[in-house]
Parts: structure tokens; C-alpha cells; sequence
């Protein structure tokens, strides 16, 4: 009797396995998920999917439809596969930049974040251009599909620190918080799709880009760990100055070093014109440069380098101040207020171009070396 149990519980547990492959064979797996607007006011959808067919030979297929929303785009593509449509290994969903401008994206993610296959932490770009073509691409290194290429991409820089959080769950967050607006990665189509700067919302729509540089100080203005190597350029008059010794011939010195740590202080000065202090201390190591670094000099260079990054974080902050959108989250800052805390969105972009943002930088050189 034993022996025929484990005969029956065999065979059970392989028909179990061939009623399991039989199933994963009709799954078509969607991996990336994209949306272009059309001329005529509908959006494209396109998604990548994966088979498990080992009759054919190719990994992925790609197919593509119009709709109103992604609920009828979904049916659409339905009808185009013999396959049932699985969200669960979705990586990333990415917007055409017009669609980010002119329609926004919160109505189209709100959507796929009810549906309960697609976690919260799926990645969330913008694409320079087509978002069909970009996942058409057949060139994406040596991984297996374009989902998986993306996805990998994005989990390195996310790592690294060199991008903000981008998942669904950060921008829904951001999205219904008043006095901040999240950021977006935004993808190029080269060779391969490649990170070419970081999109600005207002809200949920698109209002400008920034280079991934800029992006840097949006990042060492929360106070965390960052990577990535930063390089700037200081003048020979200011060098001088200091009594900085440079080579003859010189215009300029170009300084580079990696940020590590940033610490962050935001304060707001005058609650009636509402004028804000920012206080940033950064430590950076593996400092490159052909400046001798002896104790004197280091010093002086700290000094430049902090003038250098005090404007360009002035620079930045006006920039966004004219594109009203708020990455820094001052506005957050000023809802903790009693007299705003009641502040809406309209009524933040109103005051935010006119707030007065005074900087201060301070950098400690932690290590000299040479750069990798």
C-alpha cells in the first residue's frame, strides 16, 4: 500500500509539473509597459512580453494599440496574443515626454497601481521621443530582453544614488503632497536607451528637464548618502587669490571629487515674505586635481569648492523656481506652518517664484586620492 501511495503521489506531482509548464507557456509576461500620445489625441500603448515556448526561439515579443485609456488599450492588446496578459514581472512603465507635458501621467498610473498583480515599487520614465521605438530597440547589451536591460539599468543608478526613488509608490506619494513634486528619469534612444537627464513635474505633468549634475544637488539637499563624481572648474583669479600656485597658461583648474555624505538644514527666516535658509554641509573624498593638496591648500580649495556649489545651488533653485516645480519640497517645509497650513498647490506655485531661498554651502574634504 505504501508503495502504491508514492507511486499515486508521483505521478500527481508530475502531471502537476506538466499542468505548471502548460500553464506558464500560455502566459504572454509583460516586462515594460509604454504610452505615446497621438495626433489625434489617443494614446498608443506598447508592451514587451516574455514566452516560455522552447518551440521558438525568440525570448520576447512586442506588440502595440490605440485606446482612450490603458483599460481599453489592455483589450486591445489582449486580442493581439494567443497569450493571457500578466502583469506580475512588470518592471517599468514609461511616458512619451508630450504625454508627460500635455495630458500628465497621474491618471494613467493611478490605473495600473489598482491593478493588484503590479507591485509599487515598478520603476516610472520618461522617454525622450517614442516610447514604441525605444522598446523596439533590439541592441540592449547582453541581457535577455529590453525589460530586463531597463530594469537593471535603473537598479544600478538607484543604488549608486545618482537617481532619485522613481517607482510608482514615490510618485503617488509626492503626487498628493502639497509643496513637493517628484522627478523622473528620462531616457534617450541611442545604441542602447541610456539616462539623458531628469524630468520636472509640476504636480503630475512634465514642465522641463534638468541634467543629471543638477539633479545632484536635489539629492544632497536631503540630507543622505550620495554617490557619483561631480567635477567643476575654478577660475585661475580665484585661485590666485588664495595664493594657489598653478602652472603658467592657465585659465582655469578642473577640481573632481565624489560627494559621500550631505547633511541638511532648511529654515525659514520671515514667516510674512516667507524667506527660506538652506544649510548644506557635504563631505567629499577622492579629490583629483593637479593643485598640491597639503594642509594650506586643502583648506582654500574647500573654500572655493564651497563658493562654487553655493552658486550653482542658486542656480538650480531659481531655475525650478521658474519652471514652478518644487523637487526641493520648500513648500512642505512651509505647510508646517499654522498660518499655511492649510496651503494648496495653486496657492503654493503662486508664492513659490517670489519666496527668497538664501544658500550656504559648507565642504569638508574627508580623503585626497586619485579617481577610479
Amino acid at each position: 500500500m505504501i508503495r502504491i501511495g508514492i507511486v499515486v503521489i508521483l505521478t500527481l506531482m508530475l502531471s502537476g509539473c506538466g499542468l505548471l509548464n502548460k500553464t506558464l507557456e500560455e502566459q504572454g509576461i509583460s516586462t515594460v509597459l509604454g504610452y505615446d500620445l497621438l495626433d489625434n489625441n489617443k494614446i498608443k500603448g506598447t508592451v514587451a512580453l516574455l514566452q516560455f515556448n522552447p518551440n521558438k526561439p525568440q525570448t520576447q515579443y512586442i506588440i502595440s494599440d490605440t485606446g482612450k485609456n490603458s483599460k481599453e488599450i489592455r483589450q486591445k492588446l489582449e486580442k493581439k496574443t494567443n497569450h493571457d496578459l500578466t502583469s506580475g514581472q512588470l518592471r517599468t512603465i514609461m511616458f512619451q515626454d508630450r504625454l508627460a507635458q500635455e495630458r500628465g501621467i497621474k491618471n494613467l498610473l493611478d490605473t495600473i497601481q489598482r491593478d493588484n498583480t503590479i507591485g509599487s515599487l515598478v520603476y516610472v520614465a520618461i522617454v525622450n521621443g517614442s516610447v514604441e521605438e525605444l522598446v523596439n530597440k533590439s541592441e540592449y547589451e547582453d541581457a535577455s530582453d529590453i525589460g530586463t536591460y531597463i530594469y537593471n539599468m535603473f537598479e544600478k543608478q538607484v543604488d549608486k544614488e545618482m537617481l532619485n526613488n522613481i517607482n510608482i509608490h514615490d510618485f503617488i506619494s509626492l503626487y498628493y503632497e502639497v509643496g513637493v513634486d517628484p522627478t523622473l528619469p528620462v531616457l534617450k534612444l541611442d545604441k542602447t536607451p541610456v539616462v539623458q537627464s531628469v524630468a520636472i513635474f509640476n504636480v503630475d505633468k512634465m514642465v522641463g528637464t534638468i541634467s543629471t549634475q543638477e539633479n545632484l544637488y536635489i539629492k544632497l539637499s536631503k540630507g543622505k548618502k550620495v554617490f557619483g563624481y561631480k567635477t567643476i572648474s575654478i577660475p585661475v583669479e580665484e585661485l590666485k587669490e588664495e595664493e594657489i600656485s598653478i602652472e603658467d597658461g592657465l585659465e582655469s583648474i578642473e577640481i573632481s571629487f565624489k560627494p559621500t555624505y550631505s547633511k541638511s538644514d532648511y529654515k525659514i527666516i520671515s514667516k510674512d515674505h516667507v524667506v527660506f535658509s538652506l544649510q548644506v554641509s557635504i563631505e567629499i573624498n577622492e579629490v583629483s586635481s593637479t593643485i598640491d593638496f597639503n594642509s594650506e591648500n586643502t583648506k582654500k580649495v574647500e573654500k572655493l569648492i564651497s563658493k562654487k556649489m553655493n552658486n550653482e545651488f542658486k542656480s538650480i533653485i531659481s531655475k525650478l523656481q521658474e519652471m514652478k516645480s518644487d523637487p526641493f519640497g520648500f513648500g512642505s517645509k512651509i505647510k508646517s506652518l499654522r498660518q499655511y497650513s492649510k496651503l494648496e498647490d495653486n496657492e503654493w506655485y503662486d508664492i513659490y517664484p517670489k519666496v527668497l531661498i538664501e544658500t550656504n554651502v559648507s565642504v569638508k574634504i574627508k580623503r585626497t586620492g586619485v579617481l577610479n
